[in-house]
């Protein structure tokens, strides 16, 4: 799935055209901020041009703490910029000169996402009933465990460290396929 992904990606740079990817989970609260992250800091890893990345949900709710102190262990500088829609919006700093991108819960039809032209890309277990979405030239399943089962217990922090690294290696994965296949 991340090499059709990638292929999608690749043929729509080679024709010339911008892509946009959204990442969609029924909540925009833990798994479709980090695969808007992660692949955001591989396509600058990467220095590709003309991808965009977005995320949102069928059914907003606000950007999940858990995942803040996830994306901070792994080394983003993470501050609350106030709130807008359902929560609170977060500017995530990466360093040196790359800049600050934001995070929000939000509808992935909010006016800020792609309308078309883009790949959807779910990350729920059961995307037809939980994110059942409409648009995108190509949409895709690449399921991630649901962390909500280990909120409040022992294991809370290192099962969502665990599940951003593995998403950060499934995107940097994903634009890795694309870098390489645009060297050739």
């Amino acid at each position: 799935l991340l090499k059709e992904a990638g292929n999608y990606i690749f043929d729509q740079l080679k024709d010339g055209r911008e892509t946009s990817i959204s990442f969609v989970c029924e909540h925009n609260s833990r798994k479709s901020h980090m695969g808007h992250v992660w692949t955001q800091m591989a396509i600058l890893y990467y220095g590709l041009d003309n991808i965009s990345c977005y995320s949102g949900g069928t059914t907003p709710t606000y950007v999940n703490q858990r995942i803040i102190t996830a994306l901070q262990n792994a080394g983003f500088r993470i501050s609350e910029r106030g709130i807008i829609g359902h929560g609170s919006k977060y500017h995530l700093d990466y360093g040196n000169d790359a800049g600050v991108f934001e995070i929000f819960s939000k509808r992935y039809d909010h006016p800020m996402n792609p309308d078309t032209n883009y790949l959807a890309i779910t990350l729920c277990y059961n995307p037809e009933e939980c994110c059942p979405i409409t648009g995108g030239d190509l949409q895709l399943s690449i399921p991630y465990e649901d962390m909500q089962p280990f909120d409040n217990t022992l294991k809370e922090e290192e099962k969502y460290d665990e599940q951003c690294r593995q998403i950060a290696r499934d995107m940097f994965y994903m634009i890795d396929y694309v870098k390489k296949n645009s060297s050739e």
